[in-house]
Order: C-alpha cells, then sequence, then structure tokens
C-alpha cells in the first residue's frame, strides 16, 4: 500500500458499564481502499449506519453511525472499524494482510457464515461483516501459524502440530483435532496455506501423509 492511512480514534457509549474505544479511517482513505481492492471484489465504499453486536463490542449490541464501510460483492459490508491492537496496526503496514482478510472471509462465508455475518444494513438488502473478528483470526493465521506451517513437511506434520496448537477446530468444547478426510477441514487448511504463502511468498504446499 503506498499510501500510508492513518488510524483514527472512535470512541461511543454503548452501555452504562461499558465504552467502545476502536479505530476507524476517514472516508477519503476508504474511497482509496475500495479503489486499491477492486481485484478483491471491493466493488464500491459507502457511510454505514450499522446497528450490530460482534468481536468490537464483545458481542454487546451497538449502534454507530455513519461508519466508513467498503462493499464486497455488492452483497456485503465490511466496517472499517477495528479494535485497538497491534493486529490492526499491522493490517496498514502490511499490504498482504488484507487479500488474506479476503480470502478468509471467503472460506467463513461458505462454511461457518454465522462466524462473520453481524446483522443486515439498515436497508435489508447488504449482510455486515464482523471485521474485527477477521482480523482477530487472521492475525492468529499469520503471526501464530505461518512459520510453523512453512517448516511442516507433510500434512501427518501439520495434523500433530494442529493436536497440540488447535489452529483449526479452535472454537469446539471437545477438540476433535483436523480431519483429513473433511471438506471443510480442507478447504480451512488451504486457505490457511494460502495466506501464509502470501506472508513469507514460497510454494511448499503439504501433500501426501
Amino acid at each position: 500500500m503506498e499510501k500510508p492511512i492513518p488510524l483514527i480514534n472512535h470512541q461511543k457509549i454503548i452501555s452504562e458499564y461499558q465504552l467502545m474505544t476502536a479505530w476507524t479511517i476517514s472516508i477519503a482513505d476508504c474511497d482509496h481502499l475500495a479503489a486499491e481492492f477492486s481485484d478483491f471484489n471491493v466493488t464500491d465504499y459507502c457511510l454505514a449506519n450499522l446497528w450490530f453486536k460482534g468481536y468490537l463490542t464483545r458481542f454487546l449490541a451497538c449502534e454507530v453511525d455513519q461508519a466508513p464501510t467498503l462493499i464486497y460483492k455488492n452483497r456485503y459490508l465490511i466496517p472499517l472499524l477495528f479494535r485497538y491492537s497491534e493486529d490492526t496496526k499491522k493490517m496498514f503496514a502490511e499490504m498482504y494482510r488484507w487479500q488474506a482478510l479476503f480470502l478468509l472471509l471467503e472460506w467463513y462465508l461458505k462454511y461457518e457464515p454465522k462466524k462473520v455475518i453481524l446483522a443486515w444494513d439498515e436497508t435489508g438488502t447488504k449482510k455486515v461483516i464482523d471485521t474485527a473478528f477477521l482480523v482477530f483470526r487472521l492475525a492468529e493465521i499469520c503471526d501464530g501459524a505461518a512459520y510453523s506451517l512453512s517448516r511442516c513437511n507433510s500434512l501427518t506434520d501439520f495434523i500433530d502440530w494442529n493436536n497440540e496448537h488447535h489452529l483449526i477446530d479452535t472454537q469446539h468444547e471437545n477438540f476433535r483435532g483436523f480431519d483429513p478426510d473433511d471438506v471443510k477441514d480442507l478447504a480451512e487448511l488451504e486457505v490457511i496455506l494460502a495466506i501464509s504463502k502470501l506472508r513469507y511468498l514460497t510454494l511448499d504446499p503439504l501433500h501426501g501423509s
């Protein structure tokens, strides 16, 4: 990303006991990102009035007016509202993370849409994406797993590593591990490997057992 994009503080009282503190960007920079990510199926941008419960607010209900938002495939809204974290800073320092985010989003929309779709927008025509959750999950892959995955030489190596670190299937109360015969697990591994390659620019997928 050639143009530096400054993060802007956004605060909002969402309950008697909770203040939402977040980062966002200017509408001009939202316009810039929309153009930058047109190859990733970002079709436009808008200022959206949103009501949601999500990772950003620790699942408390929140209403945000005029949030800078990317429009994805003309069907989804990606609010540019982020947690205060190093993960957010990295999104704007390392361009590959945005391409990785869209890869990850596609997997969730196909296999676990309830985890990333917060609500419908106020027009009832577009679904709102949990951007903050995607950034968090992406950091788990890029910063917590990519290096280890680059050192795996086989699917067996990955299964052993995953049994210890629970990268895939982390949301289950009773961890069942990675199932090499499960289409969903294989698709998730494929996305994780693609994201790891984006970081290290290597072509070393896991094959065999």
